[in-house]
This record gives C-alpha cells, sequence and structure tokens, in this order.
C-alpha cells in the first residue's frame, strides 16, 4: 500500500513540475472580478463627459481561477454602455477569427450568430489595445473586445446611431484602456 501511495505522489509531483514548465500551464489567479467595482460609475463620467444615472451589476461568476463579471451604465444622455470582463487561469486563445467561427458554431438556426461572426471578421483591429483588441459594429450596436496579459477579456457594447458612431468608438476604446489600466495596476 506504501508503494501505491508513494507511486501516486511522485505522479502527481511529476505532473505539478511538467505544468509549472509549460508556458501554457494556468497561473493561479484568485478572487473575484466585480467590473462595476474596478471601473466605478464616477471613472465613466470622467471618461464619457456624461452623467451615470444608473449602475446595474449583471453576471457574475467565479469558480476557482475562472471570473466573469458584467456592468452595465446608463448614461443620462447617451444611452447605456455595457462592460463584460473574463479572467481565466489558463491562457486565452487571441484570434479575432476564433471568436467569430466561436459565434458561427453558436448559431441556432436564427441567424444571429452568423450575423454576429460576419460582423467581427469585417470589424477593425485597434493596435495598441492589449495583445489583440477590435471593433465592430452589428446592428445598432457598436462593440469592442480587447485581450492581454494572456488571461483577461473585456467586451463592450454600447448602442448607437449612424451620427453617434466616432463618439461611441471612442468611449468604448478610452473605457477599455482604463480598465486594462486598472486590473494592470492590481497584479
Amino acid at each position: 500500500m506504501n508503494t501505491v501511495l508513494t507511486a501516486a505522489i511522485a505522479l502527481m509531483v511529476t505532473g505539478i513540475a511538467a505544468c509549472s514548465a509549460d508556458s501554457n500551464a494556468a497561473v493561479d489567479l484568485a478572487g473575484p472580478l466585480h467590473a462595476c467595482e474596478l471601473l466605478p460609475g464616477s471613472e465613466v463620467e470622467r471618461i464619457t463627459g456624461e452623467r451615470v444615472t444608473k449602475t446595474l451589476v449583471g453576471l457574475e461568476s467565479e469558480q476557482g481561477k475562472y471570473a466573469m463579471s458584467q456592468c452595465s451604465y446608463s448614461l443620462a444622455n447617451f444611452g447605456q454602455l455595457t462592460l463584460q470582463l473574463t479572467r481565466s487561469g489558463k491562457p486565452i486563445g487571441v484570434s479575432r477569427q476564433a471568436d467569430a467561427d466561436r459565434e458561427r458554431a453558436r448559431d441556432d438556426g436564427t441567424g444571429f450568430g452568423v450575423a454576429m461572426a460576419d460582423a467581427i471578421e469585417s470589424g477593425a483591429d485597434l493596435p495598441g489595445l492589449g495583445s489583440l483588441a477590435y471593433q465592430y459594429r452589428n446592428d445598432d450596436a457598436m462593440h469592442l473586445v480587447a485581450y492581454w496579459d494572456k488571461h483577461y477579456s473585456a467586451w463592450l457594447w454600447m448602442n448607437s446611431d449612424a451620427a453617434g458612431e466616432a463618439r461611441v468608438t471612442q468611449i468604448e476604446q478610452d473605457v477599455a484602456r482604463a480598465v486594462i489600466q486598472r486590473l494592470q495596476a492590481k497584479q
């Protein structure tokens, strides 16, 4: 029995050592990820120049090294901005095409997933904003997706009419920069 236990421990130690040597191994990221706390309404007001009339916590999930948090900000004169943050202990694959393929695979026959995939594919890359960042328009909303530090992603979306698209584009980029800076400061 001691031989079996010793062999099991040796296998575990070998597995742990192998994972530590692997650059794609999971890292120890712990704790909740609260988007509304990370980027309070006062910061959104500073960035947008608009009064935040309501802040709403959306999805909040933490399962070990994985965490997701969503926060929506109602702006007095400019609709709603939603921020969804994700953290993964394992490195996140970073590819706009992979994101489009994932949306296409999720299509449930309504065509929504296909429309999202097409919009992602025709979006614009945003150099200098994390490891990969891009922006795209789908129906009446502008979306921004940013990845950084191999373990984080942010997805922002905001309704926009054609006249407000340039402003929404800038707001989303400024919010993404602020989020990345705040997360980097916490590390």
